[in-house]
């Protein structure tokens, strides 16, 4: 798995499918299949969205103690650039997690200005979120014994709906001003930088870049 540990971020993240767990691998590609997606745009009153065979930012998410994900906003796009992201499934699975293990998911209505509702973690709960300008959310450190694992596929617009490109953009937790004001720059320079380019100039080795899955 490939580690992500920064101020911002610590975890570990896979999709590459073909290197997973077959029941794991045939869960993921479950989720891009059209039945799946149909039925999560009518859940969500989408009219319509497509699926991420490349899995960019998706596939699978490990979380051991300490680690967390402070509030942010996903990147806007797909791989390419060219697809709007619209949801977010998250499948919870860790078996046997307790609510003092942490790792919960914290919505909050305006970036890091406190009344944020949490989503607590429980194995085999399903998460559909959105992922507008306005979807800021955290994940809570994990304090357990085991790690906190989960499954995401991302779902797209379709490419005929338009969109300002927006990179993944964190702030500080509530009371960590000086760091909320170094993320913003951070942002403001690589979003810049992102628009003005119009195309991807760094790969990202989160992505899957085998055969489109398939799953039963």
């Amino acid at each position: 798995m490939l580690r992500r540990a920064d101020d911002k971020e610590r975890k570990y993240v896979c999709a590459d499918l073909d290197r997973m767990n077959p029941l794991l691998r045939d869960l993921i590609a479950a989720f891009t299949r059209a039945p799946i997606v149909q039925a999560v745009a009518a859940i969500t009153g989408k009219d319509r969205l497509e699926s991420d065979k490349q899995l960019y930012n998706g596939g699978m998410t490990m979380m051991l103690t300490g680690d967390f994900m402070r509030p942010h906003l996903d990147n806007s796009h797909d791989y390419d650039r060219q697809r709007r992201r619209d949801l977010v499934l998250l499948l919870y699975l860790s078996p046997d997690w307790l609510p003092e293990y942490g790792g919960h998911l914290q919505l909050w209505p305006l970036a890091n200005r406190g009344g944020a509702q949490t989503v607590e973690f429980r194995s085999n709960r399903l998460v559909i979120m959105e992922t507008t300008g306005n979807s800021w959310h955290s994940v809570q450190p994990v304090a357990g014994p085991k790690p906190r694992v989960n499954l995401t596929t991302y779902f797209y617009a379709p490419a005929t709906v338009s969109a300002p490109l927006r990179v993944t953009r964190f702030t500080g937790w509530p009371g960590e001003p000086v760091r909320s004001l170094w993320f913003s720059m951070q942002f403001r320079i690589r979003n810049a930088a992102a628009r003005a380019a119009g195309r991807r100039l760094v790969g990202n080795q989160h992505v899957y870049r085998g055969s489109p899955p398939r799953s039963p």
